[in-house]
């Protein structure tokens, strides 16, 4: 006897990848960070195998239009990638090892500050996708820094951890210290901060608000 089939809802969003971790030998288990919908975790099935689906595969800072599927009797569940249009945006952040480390924090940030599932967190999408723009057009470190800094300030506001009207001018300490407030907001590490302070040992200013 067949089993009947579970209902299921198809969404699609716009989204952008903010971490990945590989489930079984090919799935990955994808977070997003979506417009109108918050942070999501969907499942993609063979994602590291499937070009017909993923194309090149699934990665962090991926962007574009995310087709998925939810069981209607349990929406909480991890919901399931079907397609994945891909945007040509903030593929330059892999080619320097500068730009991958300080948007790589901004991503972590990013999860660390927005709860799970159907949260619409609107303020805090815009600042990620204006932090992401601003490190891949960095002419250099400290300008690359600096629109991190914004970024994350803007998000940790948007929180409820800090309040915008007082943000400190950007500098290395600054930048320090939020990263900090997050993790300790988040009670866990910020595992991407050991990176950053390597990029930020001199000759980088301490100073890089200019």
């Amino acid at each position: 006897m067949r089993r009947p089939k579970v209902p299921q809802q198809s969404l699609l969003v716009d989204g952008i990848v903010i971490r990945t971790y590989p489930c079984g030998e090919a799935d990955l288990v994808v977070r997003l960070m979506t417009k109108g919908r918050g942070k999501l975790a969907l499942y993609a099935k063979h994602a590291r195998r499937s070009q017909k689906r993923f194309g090149s595969g699934v990665d962090l800072f991926d962007s574009g239009s995310f087709k998925y599927s939810i069981r209607e009797s349990t929406p909480d569940s991890l919901g399931m990638i079907e397609e994945y249009i891909p945007a040509p945006r903030f593929r330059a952040l892999r080619d320097s090892f500068e730009k991958l480390s300080v948007a790589s924090l901004l991503c972590e940030c990013c999860d660390l500050l927005t709860p799970e599932q159907g949260h619409a967190e609107d303020e805090i999408f815009e600042a990620l996708q204006l932090g992401l723009r601003a490190i891949e057009e960095a002419e250099n470190l400290r300008e690359a820094l600096r629109g991190c800094y914004l970024a994350i300030y803007g998000m940790a506001s948007s929180a409820g951890v800090v309040v915008l009207e007082e943000a400190p001018p950007p500098s290395r300490n600054s930048l320090l210290k939020l990263v900090s407030t997050v993790s300790r907001y988040a009670e866990r590490p910020i595992m991407t901060k050991a990176s950053i302070l390597e990029l930020l040992s001199p000759p980088v200013p301490k100073a890089f608000n200019q």
